[in-house]
Formats: C-alpha cells, structure tokens, sequence
C-alpha cells in the first residue's frame, strides 16, 4: 500500500513536472506569424518579432521575445513606429493557477518610438483595431481543445521598468526628442494606484519625473499627484488635485507651482537644443522665478485662477482661461501694484553684453527663428502696473492691451506716463512673415520738461542752458522686420525747432542707416553754456571716427536756419553715403552764411580712425563780407582779409593724409593766389610741403596794406606779381626761384626758414632791378620814423633842402587820438627769430638817394642787427658802409661809412639842380644810444673832403662865391650891395676840407679848410642837430688878385672875420669888413 502511494505520487509529481516543463521545449518561433497576424487584426499594424519568441514555466513563468517591431501608419517618416530590443514579461505561478494573473515585472530594454503628425492631420498613434483583414488567427496550442469562455482574469502589475528609451515627436519638419528615458512604473491593480519614477533628456535638458495617481474608479474622482524637476537644477513643478468624471470626460482641479531659481540657465540650455542662442546668461531671467495658481483643466478648456507670478522680488497677480477648439482661445489678465526694476538692470549690468541693446545687436545676424504666429490660436492679454520704480523714479500707470488672431498681434494700447511730466505711447501690429517677426507700429512721445526725463535716464546736460530741453513732442510709424526697420512720419518739436523726417535701419554685424531729415531751425548757440559762448570755443565734436568704419549710411540732412556763434547759416543741405568707410558728399551746401558767406564741399573721404584718404574732395567758398566773417568765426589771421571786398577760395584735395595732392585758387580785391603741390606725412608727424605758388595783386601797396593793417604807401608802385617753389617740413621751409615784379622792378631769388635751433633762422638771397623803396613807404602823415638830422643837416651843408623822408620799417597798429594807424613795430620782438640778407640790385633808392649796383648784406642775430657791408655806387662816388643796432634797455646803434668820389654834379641833379661839378668824399663813424631821441645821444666823428666843387650856376642859390657862401650860412654878402666883386668867374671850383665830431647831438668842428680861385677861409664851431641851430665863425684871405681889385674901393686887412648863427634853415652871417672908399 505504501509502495503504491509512493508511486501514485511520484507519478503524478512526473507527470505535473511533465505538464511544467513541456513548454520550454516548444519552439515558440512556429507561432510568431500567428502571433504577427493576431496583432495586425488587432492594431491594423504589422508586429515584426525577429528574434527568439520563448515561453517557460519554471522556475517563474516568463514570456520573453527579441527584436520586436510594430509597423508604422501609411504615410509616416519612417516604416517602423516602435521598435524595441527585447522584453520580458514575468509572473508569479501560485497566484497563475488560482486564475490571478500577478505580473512580477515587465522589462522593456532600448524601446524607441516614432509619434508623429502625419500629412492628413492624424497621429500615427492612432489605431485601426479589429480592421487588419483576412482570416482569423486560431491561437490555441497544437492539439489543444477549444477554448471555453470563462470569467476574466485578474491582473495585477508588480513592476515596469522601461531601460534607455527613446521617443521621437515629428511634426511639420521638425523633431523634438525625448532620450535617455529610463522609468519605473508600480500598480497594484491595472486600475492603479499607480506610481511612477523616471528621468530623461527632454529637448536637450535632464529632467526627472515622479507621479502618483489614485486608483481609477469611473464613479469616484481620483487623486493626481505630479512632480516635474530639472536635474542638477533646483527648479520643480508641481500639480496636484483630483480628477473627476472618467467616464464622461476628466476634469482636474487643483493647484499647481512653478519655482526655478535660474530660468535663464534652463533657457538658454532648451534653447541650444533648439539650435537658438537665446543669450539670457544674465539679465532678469536669471532671477527666481515663481508661480502659484488655482488651475481647472478639461478636455475642452482650462482655467487658471489667483495666478501669482514672482520674479526678482516683485509679485504680479492675474489668471487665464483657455477654450479648446478649432481655434483655440487663451484670455489672460494680469495687475500690479509696484514693480522694482533697479533689480533687473542690475541684473543686465552683469550680462558681458551690456544691455539689451548690446545683446540685440549681437544676435542682430543670427537667422531667424523658425517659429510663426500660429494662425489656429487666438490670445488676449492685459497687463497693468500702477508704479515702476527705475533709477530712483517711478512709471506710472504702465498698460498693455495685446491681442493674438490669425498670425497677428495687435497692440491695442502700450502707454506709460514718465518722469518730467512725459509719456509715451505705441500700437500697431505684429506679425511672422517668411522672414521673421515684422513690427507695424505708431509711437508717439511728449515731455513738458525733457531736462527732467533726460536726468532721470541719466543723460548728462548740465553743460545746456536750463531753459533749453524743455519741450519735446514726437511722433512716428515704425515699420520693419529683424532685416530691415523703416522709420517714416517723424515729426518732432523740440524746444523752437521742428524737425521731420524718415529712417531705414538695415541691423546686422555691418548696420545700415539711410536717413532723411529736415530742420526748419535750430539755434545751436542756444544750447551752449555761457562759458563756451563767451570764450568762443567750438560745440564739442564727435570722438571715434573709426566708428564710421562699422556701418553704411545714405542721408539727405536740408535745415532752414542754424544759428552758431551770434551768426544765422541758412539754406544747409547735406547729401551723400558711407559705404566700406568711404563717405561721398554728392552736396554740402550752406547757400547763406554770415556776411552773405557761400559754401560748397563735393568728393569722398575715407580711412576714419587711421590715415584719412580724398578723393577728389573739392570745396567753394564765397565770401562777399570778409570782415564780417572774421568777427564771427572769430578768427585771428597774420592778413588783415577783412578790408578785401569780396573773398573767394576753391580747391581740391587728392590722396592720402600722408601723400596729399593739393590745388587751390583764392581771389579777392583783384588778388589771385594759386598753389599746386604735395603734401606728405601730414599725420605722421613730419609733413613735408612741396608746392608751386603764384601770386598776382594789381597794387603792391593795397596788398602791402592788408599785410600791415593801417598801412598807406605815399606812391603807387604798380602791380605785384610772384611766382615760386615752397618746399620743406616743419624744421626747414624754402620759398626757392622766386621770379616777382613789383610795378616794372623784376626780383629773384630764394626764401628759406630754418627752425632747428632755438630761434629760427631766415635767410634770404635777392637780386632786383632798378627797386625804388620810395613809393612803398608808408605816407608821411602816418606815424612814420623822419630821417636822423645828422642826414638833413648834411644835405644843407651839400645845397639841399630840407627832405623828410620817412622810414622803411614795417608799421604796427597803434591806438591815437585820430584813431588806429601805423607805426614802426616792437623792434624787441627781432630778438625771437635770427636771419641773414643778401640782395644786389641794378639800383636801390630809399629817401631819394640812389645807391647804384647795391650790394647789402644783413644778419640778425640774438637780436643784433648787423649791416655789413653796405655798397655801391652813390652820386658817382664808391659808397661802402656798416651798421650795427644791438637791442635793449637803451639800444645802441653804430654807423660806419665811406663815399669816395661822389659827383656833386650828380647830387644836385639828383635834388633837382642843374649844373655843378666836382667830387668829393665823406667818412662817418657814429654812435647813438636810445630809441625815441637818438640824436641827443649821437656821437662820433668824420671827414667832409670836397674838391673843385663848381659853384658858377646863376640858377643855384646866390651867384658864385654867394653859392658857397650860402652853404657857411650867408657869406655870399661880403660882396657888398655895388656887386663890386660880382663872384667867381663861370668855371670857378670850390675845394673843401676838414674833420669834425660828434657829441651828444652836437657837431664841433675846427679848421674846416675852405679854397677857391680867389680866396681862402677856415671856419670852426658847433652844429646842434638837436635844436637845428648853427653857431660858427671864421677868417677868410682874399687872393692877391682879389684884393687888388679891391684896394681903390676897401682897404681890407690880411684876414676877413665872419661869423654864421642861428637856425640851419635861415641862418645870420655877419661879415667885418672896413667901410668902402
């Protein structure tokens, strides 16, 4: 019996055994088209399982398949919808064989599925169940009875574990992709609760997942509990609430809550995954973000309410309401009381761009998001801020009123009212044409106190008169998309002036700006500080011209009056491009400046921030009021252009600032200057000049009178003319192959100025033709230098009269009771410059003395003025001399001269007497101390030798002996009344001879030795040049012959006294002679 109940039970633990083991040595891989088929039916999909389809009991049962692919819809990207590399599934076998179905755990390994948007509209994931067509697939085991029906099994779900899946989303081109997913899903029933924990990669950033949901009952609401995180970010969102009505369509409500302590950072990551650098790094993005609502959420709307928004410390509170539909609606409204902004611009302080405006133009040629305005979504949105507290000031009454229809926004109100008694405004439209978001928008802007405004933006204008920034009313339209921006209907008031015009903006690495602008006026004095108005300092230009490098303009800029220093400039326009750094003026223009002024500038400049370059860069300049402009332009000129009645100056400029190619003509009062040259390195710190010079001016003096304000010459020496070659650098200037004419008188020579020493050096080589100074000097009335008395008094003793010729030195302003004229300048400032003369002309006349084959050399030097020497050819006589000035408290003078064989013949020819003849010779060695009254300080001594001086000319003063007797001051009266002697013969000569000295002024001679045919004298005495009075006496012998033609009338002694006193120009000659027979 025992026996048998052993092998009863080892029977049936074999055939149990049997039954357990049999399945897993079926090939499953028989019934993969079965099971292929089954699902096709089912899905209306092909399921692919290609590789091993298996099936054990034991030790726990599993099902287990390879290689499973499920095929996707008609229509779809990619064949396969889902595709994974293996799953098993594994159940507990006690809970099995009571009918429960108990799944221990589901393992899905590398899933990847396809969800995508197909052309049609549907979703790929949308199945065909029961419509796979074709027979039915018996699924019974071979040999297996037929199924009989019986009550369902219970399952229930232990563990799901899905490992390093991948979900891809595809939807008009685009594909979003969710990798990395690995999840965890426990349910204790297949109606739940369920639980799950997962984390991925979403769109490029590690999120991590966890949910609980309640157990779903149709007839009671179920619990919802979600959890959404950013790995390594403390960032959360969370939902919570029940949801009810399973059965006829689930609404949650509940709460949810937003809280990122770095949204920029979780932007700008989802934002690289969607391959747009949306550079929010800083800024208020990367302040704490929160957000806390009531939310309402069906199939057919959602609702958001008591939505309360923090972000940098500020609260914004509002709610939304979404419908769901064709076309779905979102309304949303938000308010707030106060908003702080100082955190935020902190927060751009900190972005390396800068600003917002930094960051724009940064991005301003990234391409375009590919993203549009949906069409199928409308959008309201309302937003109000009662205060914005920015740089210490507040918005006020801030409001945006914005609508999303069809593809379009339209702002409806954008306003907000400004410190300074200001507020702006602005609607329009925007929309994503193919190109990017376009902007439609008018704005509109207004200031009662702009000062204030501009304060508040901290805008510096202290240095503008207070009453000026005051007013400012603007309009405009704004039109334009990311390529290109369109400003038209500018309309702006400032102050007094009205300004309108348009703009096109073209952003990008190299901007482009076209501007067209107009001014009725614009007083710009206005707008300078008194300072700058009174020291006459210029309005401050723009730094960085190397800026004008970065972008290309086209402007057309037309203002109807500018006022500038006092002076009203009308009819401005300027017109041209910059393109590459290359500005064309196409005209430049100011058709009225001060004085009737005219100008106008044309060509092209380039190389801003380095060397400048020209090309053919042309101006005109008409000037009908000199004068006028000097004062208002506040000139200070070496010319006095203010006495030419009308200037005008044209010219071209080609080349490199370093390499310049010059050509100018300047006219005016009948003047012509023309230049044409080179100039280089003038930016390199050693500009070279060489240039050709030619000048022409009708009237020397005229022109002598514009160099030397005052100035009137006494003559009219004709036309001036001048042609030369300037060439040198800042050291050293030549004025080389001079060719001028002064009326009729041809000059040569050079020019050069040598500045390398501490003073510079000008040196000069003249020759002329027959120069007559006479005619330039200046007219006599003006305060011009008389020649020394010591010169006057010697033409008296020589038969001339009394001459005052004035003096050859350059003439300076001076003030006197008859107003400013000319005088001699401050011979101290020679001691600021050293020079060298030398000139040689056919003859030289100065004063009326003609010096023939003059050769003169100068130096200067420290001050010191040397002649020497001073030659040529003097009435016939060898004149050579020297003269020296050397500066200071009380200047000293020195004077050497010689002239041999003078001609008397020739001086009194040259003082307008006929007849005369003879020679003679005068040495002169004087000194003299002073400026103002050099003749009380002159001092020295010399010769007077004359030798048969012809004195027999009836047309001379007094007749014979009477000529030579007026020259000692009336001794032709020894004749007597009878005429008894009647005077020398007609070819009688005079000789004369003897030294005299100078003193203080004062001549004193002895023994001056007098002889003619018929007598003899001597005379001494003294000659006082500072009162031009005589005080001399003398003895005269008669010849024998003499005195015997006299004897039966006078009896005469050996010797005759007489004495000469009195002034030089009329002096007493008293004679002693005994009474006649």
């Amino acid at each position: 019996m025992r026996t048998l109940l052993f092998g009863t039970v080892v029977l049936i633990a074999l055939m149990v055994g049997t039954v357990l083991a049999v399945p897993s040595f079926v090939d499953w891989n028989l019934y993969r088209d079965r099971l292929s088929a089954e699902i096709q039916r089912i899905t209306g999909r092909a399921l692919v399982v290609e590789g091993d389809l298996s099936l054990h009991l034991l030790p726990t049962p599993a099902l287990a398949a390879q290689g499973v692919s499920l095929a996707n819809a008609p229509g779809g990207s990619d064949p396969v919808m889902a595709r994974v590399d293996s799953v098993q599934v594994k159940v507990d076998l006690l809970p099995l064989l009571h009918g429960e179905v108990v799944v221990r755990s589901v393992e899905i390994i590398r899933p990847v599925i396809v969800l995508e948007r197909l052309a049609d509209g549907r979703g790929n994931w949308e199945m065909r169940a029961g419509q796979g067509g074709g027979d039915e697939v018996d699924g019974r085991l071979p040999g297996a009875p037929p199924v009989e029906s019986a009550d369902p099994l219970e399952v229930a779900f232990n563990h799901v574990e899905i490992v390093d899946g991948v979900v891809r989303y595809r939807d008009g081109g685009t594909e979003r992709v969710i990798d990395n997913l690995d999840v965890t899903l426990v349910a204790d029933r297949l109606n739940g609760p369920f639980s799950l924990q997962g984390r991925a990669t979403a769109l490029g950033l590690p999120v991590s997942l966890q949910a609980m949901i309640g157990a779903i009952d149709a007839g009671r609401a179920t619990q919802v509990g979600i959890k959404l995180g950013l790995e390594n970010q403390p960032s959360v969102f969370e939902l919570t609430g029940l949801v009810s009505g399973l059965s006829t369509g689930p609404t949650l409500r509940g709460s949810m809550g937003l809280a990122v302590d770095d949204p920029a950072a979780a932007l700008d990551r989802l934002g690289a995954a969607m391959g747009r650098d949306l550079g929010l790094s800083a800024g208020p993005m990367k302040l704490p973000l929160r957000v806390n609502s009531r939310i309402e959420l069906s199939s057919a709307a959602a609702k958001f309410d008591d939505m309360v928004v923090q972000l940098a410390g500020n609260e914004v509170k509002g709610g939304a309401s979404a419908v769901f539909g064709a076309v779905p609606r979102i309304d949303a409204a938000f308010v707030a009381s106060r908003i702080d902004l100082e955190a935020w611009k902190t927060a751009w302080s900190d972005q390396p761009g800068g600003s917002p405006a930094a960051l724009a133009v940064a991005h301003a040629e990234e391409k375009p998001p590919a993203w549009r305005f949906p069409q199928d979504l409308a959008v309201t949105l309302d937003l109000a801020v009662d205060a914005a507290i920015y740089n210490g000031s507040a918005l006020r009454d801030l409001r945006l009123s914005a609508a999303l229809s069809k593809g379009e926004v339209t702002i409806n109100q954008l306003s907000a009212r400004l410190p300074g008694v200001s507020d702006v405004s602005a609607f329009g439209f925007l929309t994503t044409p193919t190109e990017g978001l376009a902007i439609d928008l008018t704005l509109a802007g207004r200031s009662d106190n702009l000062r204030a405004l501009l304060d508040w933006l901290k805008v510096d204008v202290g240095g503008v008169p207070g009453d000026r920034l005051r007013r400012f009313d603007g309009q405009a339209t704004v039109v334009g998309t990311a390529a290109q921006v369109k400003i038209t209907g500018l309309d702006v008031s400032l102050d007094t002036s009205q300004i309108r015009g348009a703009f096109t903006l073209r952003p990008g690495k190299r901007p482009g700006i076209g501007a067209t602008v107009m001014v009725d006026r614009l007083d710009l004095d206005a707008y300078r500080s008194e300072a700058a108005q009174a020291t006459g300092d210029p309005l401050p230009l723009l730094a960085g011209f190397e800026r004008l490098n970065a972008f290309d303009t086209s402007f057309d800029f037309k203002a109807g009056a500018v006022t500038l220093g006092g002076e009203s400039y009308g009819g401005i326009a300027v017109k041209g491009s910059l393109v590459k750094g290359k500005l064309t003026l196409a005209e430049a223009t100011v058709a009225d400046g001060p004085g009737g002024m005219r100008l106008g500038l044309g060509g092209a400049v380039s190389g801003f921030g380095g060397a400048p370059g020209f090309d053919n860069l042309t101006y005109d300049i008409e000037i009908p009021d000199p004068a006028r402009v000097v004062r208002a332009l506040r000139l200070d000129l070496p010319l006095a252009i203010e006495s030419i009645d009308k200037l005008v100056l044209t010219g071209t400029v080609n080349g490199t600032a370093n390499a310049l190619t010059l050509r100018t003509t300047t006219t005016g009062d009948g003047a012509t200057l023309n230049t044409e040259g080179t100039l280089v390195g003038a930016f390199a710190g050693v500009p070279t000049l060489s240039m050709g010079i030619g000048f022409a001016h009708p009237d020397a003096a005229s022109f002598l009178a514009m160099v030397f304000p005052g100035y009137r010459a006494q003559g009219l020496p004709g036309a001036l003319r001048l042609q030369g070659q300037l060439a040198g650098d800042l050291s050293t200037m030549a004025l080389s192959d001079i060719q001028a004419t002064v009326g009729a008188v041809p000059l040569s020579g050079s020019i050069a100025v040598n500045r390398k020493g501490d003073r510079p050096f000008v040196e000069a080589d003249l020759q002329a033709g027959d120069l007559d100074l006479d005619p330039l000097l200046p007219a006599s009335r003006l305060s011009a230098l008389e020649r020394p008395r010591a010169v006057r008094a010697a033409g008296l003793m020589l038969g001339g009269g009394s001459v005052a010729p004035p003096s050859l030195l350059p003439l300076r302003r001076v003030a006197t009771s008859e107003g400013a004229v000319a005088s001699p300048p401050d011979k101290e400032a020679l001691a600021d410059v050293d020079g060298a003369l030398a000139l040689r002309a056919t003859s030289l006349t100065y004063a009326g003395l003609r010096l023939e084959q003059a050769s003169l050399r100068a130096k200067l030097v420290d001050g010191v003025v040397t002649l020497s020497p001073v030659e040529g050819t003097l009435y016939g006589g060898r004149l050579k001399a020297t003269a020296q000035r050397t500066p200071g408290p009380m200047a000293a003078y020195t004077l050497g001269l010689t002239l041999d064989g003078f001609k008397a013949g020739d001086y009194l020819a040259a003082r307008g007497m006929a007849g005369g003849s003879g020679s003679g010779s005068l040495v002169l060695d004087l000194a003299a101390r002073g400026e103002e009254d050099l003749v009380s300080t002159l001092s020295g001594k010399g010769v007077l030798s004359l030798t048969a001086i012809d004195v027999s000319d009836p047309s001379a003063p007094g007749r014979g002996l009477a000529r030579l007797a007026g020259l000692l001051g009336g001794l032709g009266d020894l004749a007597g009344p009878k005429g008894a002697v009647g005077g020398p013969t007609p070819g009688a000569a005079l000789d004369l001879n003897g030294p005299f000295s100078l003193e203080k002024g004062v001549v004193s001679f002895e023994a001056i030795s007098l002889r003619a045919a018929d007598f003899s004298a001597s005379l001494s005495g003294r000659l006082d040049l500072g009162r031009d009075s005589i005080d001399a006496q003398g003895r005269v012998a008669l010849s024998p012959e003499a005195r015997a033609a006299l004897a039966k009338d006078i009896a005469l002694p050996d010797d005759i006294p007489f004495g000469i006193r009195g002034p030089l120009a009329k002096p007493v000659v008293r004679v002693l002679t005994p009474p006649l027979r």
